[in-house]
């Protein structure tokens, strides 16, 4: 977790092989030292909704959505969380920003 690069690709290559909780431990001790990272946020991110944890997801996410407001990656990424927390008018608002 002290090497961003390597917990950054190490969370991203569990994540792929299925491992989504341990993805989530590495990019979690990660985010530790910088916790509005917008790149490492949104792997955690991606491994809590691999895990079903979209409540965790919409946590990290919200530390970052002002920051990552014109990136459209997080803004998607936003509306798949409101999608799995059943938020679908949300969701599509985000879809919808995303896609300007």
């Amino acid at each position: 977790p002290n090497e961003y690069e390597a917990a950054l690709k190490l969370s991203r290559a569990l994540r792929a092989l299925g491992s989504t909780d341990k993805a989530m431990e590495v990019s979690s001790q990660a985010l530790i030292l910088k916790p509005n990272d917008v790149e490492m946020t949104a792997v955690y991110a991606q491994a809590a909704l691999g895990a079903g944890k979209p409540e965790a997801a919409a946590t990290a996410l919200a530390r970052i959505e002002a920051a990552a407001a014109n990136d459209w990656r997080i803004q998607s990424l936003i509306g798949v969380v409101f999608d799995q927390l059943g938020r679908h008018g949300d969701a599509r608002a985000y879809y919808a920003r995303a896609l300007e």
